[in-house]
């Protein structure tokens, strides 16, 4: 079982949470730039956002990744594996833009509150659709988190390895092209070990 169909069951995902989160989508367009500029203005004011980056260029960098992660937040595809590469990559693209996961969470907060007043005022006080739409978008943000975080372990994961490698380069005193070689002979071994196993 992949992670998705692990996640979409953990989640008690439905096909009817697909058409709460379409009427979401639909709900917000009109608004969604103008809140996606109030989410840049607030994680550009954040204390550990250097003061060399609070500048035009980093915003619209930080306003293009947070309306595609918004944007995609609203699309769950359980089974798109394409998707799910998308989000991980947005996580590591975040994550490269100095944002902590912690802040993602917060960025997720003010989301979520600002959808949640999106949602009462379309649904017009009937509870029975209320109820339903706030769990479908709360199973949709807890499925996107878990995308965006395996983002932020990727990135951290592969700059401890850059970072152990140059360690190693530097203290054996081998090149890059030699590592690489021995490298590619010990996979090209393994995967003759492999082979021969009965």
């Amino acid at each position: 079982m992949s992670w998705a169909d692990r996640a979409g069951s953990c989640i008690d995902w439905e096909e009817r949470d697909e058409d709460r989160l379409a009427a979401i989508r639909k709900w917000l367009e009109p608004e969604k730039d103008g809140f996606v500029a109030g989410l840049v203005e607030r994680v550009s004011r954040l204390d550990r956002v250097p003061r060399l980056l609070r500048n035009d260029r980093f915003a619209g960098r930080l306003h293009t990744v947070l309306q595609e992660w918004l944007s995609g937040l609203l699309t769950l595809a359980c089974d798109d594996l394409d998707r799910q590469e998308r989000r991980r990559s947005l996580g590591a693209r975040l994550a490269r833009l100095n944002i902590s996961y912690d802040e993602v969470i917060l960025i997720e907060g003010m989301t979520y509150r600002w959808l949640t007043s999106v949602i009462t005022e379309h649904v017009d006080g009937c509870v029975d659709e209320l109820s339903p739409t706030l769990c479908a978008l709360h199973k949709a943000m807890t499925y996107d988190r878990g995308l965006v975080h395996a983002g932020f372990v990727d990135l951290r994961d592969s700059e401890m390895e850059q970072a152990l490698l140059d360690r190693f380069l530097a203290i054996t005193g081998f090149s890059p092209s030699l590592y690489e070689g021995l490298a590619e002979t010990w996979e090209q071994g393994q995967a003759v070990d492999t082979m021969g196993e009965p």
